[in-house]
């Protein structure tokens, strides 16, 4: 993580769950983190703690992805104040166990809002930023098995599995992009299977399957950004090990 070490992170949906636990680590690991969601005082919270925990700086800013201005203002504020983002955290995401046969569409647009457009203007805000400063960058996406397997899914989740493969055909084409505009930008898409958050223990169904810890995505986009330079990872599918008892000691 040397390579990181000062660098600027912007994390969606850092109020809790993964985006949080990212946040966490990637403060741990000296760079600096700006923290976005809707809820400014659980930011805040998370800012204190990573200062007495790891003696490093968060930066809480409140944004509502589905309003382009307040994205916009957020990548902004991160040019004035810090100079560009160097890595950028696509992970704000909402979730619905309707039937699709019965869903309204306010949700289905929501999901589509959060899960897919705001990632679009994320990441090509942050791209504009990078190519601007001819720096390197890299994005990674917080996607979803249920986005390459729809069909194994348990439960209904309405369109959700739907806007995860989105994102997956989204970073391929900005792979594509960044190619040919030869710019110094990695795509990477994490797919996990169930997490345990508080959006799936809402879901009382996804809590009689294994699930994986935030702390495991975290741990995955460490990795990610240890990476060597001429490395780029595309995709990383995750899943709970059927046979695993964390009680017990590896």
């Amino acid at each position: 993580m040397e390579r990181w070490a000062n660098k600027v992170a912007l994390v969606t949906g850092a109020s809790s769950g993964i985006g949080m636990r990212i946040a966490q680590i990637l403060t741990k690991h000296n760079m600096k983190v700006i923290a976005i969601a809707r809820r400014i005082e659980k930011l805040r919270e998370l800012a204190t703690e990573v200062q007495q925990k790891y003696n490093a700086k968060l930066y809480p800013i409140q944004c509502d992805v589905e309003k382009e201005e307040n994205i916009l203002e957020v990548f902004k504020w991160a040019e004035e104040h810090m100079g560009g983002v160097d890595v950028l955290i696509n992970n704000a995401g909402v979730l619905s166990s309707e039937s699709l046969l019965e869903e309204c569409t306010d949700t289905l647009q929501r999901i589509l809002n959060v899960n897919v457009l705001a990632l679009a203007i994320c990441s090509r805000e942050f791209i504009q930023s990078v190519k601007k400063r001819k720096a390197s960058g890299q994005i990674i996406n917080i996607g979803s098995i249920s986005g390459h397997v729809a069909e194994l899914m348990p439960i209904s989740l309405s369109i959700y599995p739907a806007s995860k493969c989105a994102v997956k055909g989204m970073a391929a084409s900005l792979r594509c992009d960044l190619a040919r505009e030869k710019l110094d930008v990695k795509v990477t898409n994490i797919s996990p299977g169930p997490v345990k958050t508080d959006m799936i223990t809402d879901i009382s169904a996804l809590t009689l399957y294994p699930t994986l810890e935030d702390k495991d995505i975290a741990d995955t986009v460490i990795f990610i950004l240890n990476m060597p330079p001429h490395v780029q990872i595309w995709d990383i599918i995750m899943f709970p090990f059927h046979n695993t008892d964390r009680k017990e000691k590896c």
